[in-house]
């Protein structure tokens, strides 16, 4: 999702600063660490800072976004995918769709495990920074005030040219399992309307 915001909404600005809550596993990980490296290696930022908060201060702009989807999802008859768009598109100006199928997933963790070494203690650090004059080195500090810790990302031996001659794998959409079809159909399809049956829950093939 990180790539495809970058692709759909950058300026062509070179350096930019990114704010996130301090959720590891979800945004305080090594594929985000690596990806942000990536972008520097290959060009597409001159510097980029990534600023996550720190424990007890986790409300951010984004769950700002999210909650007024929220409301205004509560107050909403959703019976499609094409009223969720609605909601999603009415509930904020600054929230859009970004609707599956209409962009590329790609397999960044293999791409970036062949290249890139994970950083020790990640969970300490709040700031980070990447610059073009430097590909595979992050800078990180445990506060604003701290001293940086410069960090190698690129596993022993690594191959740069070759890297950014090459991309991560497109993961194809493996669409609803058979199980899950069933499940549709036989829980949920009477509680939707009628015009939206089909396209929400459809029968299942025979088999």
């Amino acid at each position: 999702m990180l790539h495809h915001y970058f692709d759909a909404n950058s300026h062509g600005e070179i350096g930019c600063h990114l704010h996130a809550d301090n959720c590891v596993g979800q945004n305080k990980n090594k594929t985000t660490l690596h990806y942000l490296a990536w972008r520097c290696l290959n060009g597409f930022h001159r510097k980029i800072n990534l600023h996550f908060m720190i424990a007890g201060h986790t409300k951010c702009l984004c769950d700002s976004c999210f909650g007024m989807l929220k409301k205004k999802y509560r107050r909403s008859e959703v019976d499609g995918i094409e009223q969720l768009e609605q909601v999603v598109e009415q509930s904020a100006k600054s929230n859009t769709v970004a609707r599956c199928g209409e962009f590329q997933w790609f397999r960044w963790d293999a791409f970036f495990s062949r290249y890139f070494k994970p950083v020790k203690g990640i969970g300490k650090f709040h700031h980070f920074m990447f610059t073009a004059e430097e590909p595979g080195i992050v800078y990180a500090k445990q506060t604003l005030d701290a001293p940086e810790k410069q960090i190698q990302l690129f596993k022993e031996g690594v191959d740069v040219n070759k890297m950014r001659s090459e991309f991560p794998e497109v993961i194809m959409p493996g669409g609803l399992s058979k199980d899950r079809v069933r499940y549709l159909f036989r829980e949920i399809r009477p509680y939707v309307k009628a015009p939206y049956k089909d396209a929400t829950c459809p029968a299942p093939e025979e088999e």
